[in-house]
């Protein structure tokens, strides 16, 4: 099963059905796993703390990594290396609001 497609059950399917409780557990790993991959900082590998994008590519990295780059000067997208400035970084507050409550 991949992070963007999961096999739903109909109700009938449900019905004879045992209750596991271990699949829950899969499910809710294979959650985590997905929002580590979509939600991941590029520089450290770890979901962002307090995460930015970039406006122009939309690349996600922890303010924490991003920021002593930009300090530097270093104003390029290590992932995909597309010219930014100060003005491309966004804090996606929202996103960091929602992880955080889990």
């Amino acid at each position: 099963m991949s992070c963007t497609t999961a096999r739903i059950a109909s109700p009938s399917q449900e019905s004879h059905r045992p209750v596991k409780r271990k699949s829950t557990d899969l499910l809710a790993t294979m959650d985590k796993r997905c929002l580590v991959k979509d939600f991941a900082c590029i520089l450290c590998q770890r979901i962002c703390n307090v995460p930015v994008a970039t406006t122009v590519c939309m690349h996600r990295f922890c303010e924490g990594c991003m920021s002593p780059r930009i300090a530097a000067g270093n104003l390029r997208c290590p992932r995909c290396n597309t010219q930014l400035d100060r003005i491309n970084l966004f804090a996606t507050i929202r996103i960091s609001r929602h992880y955080q409550k889990d």
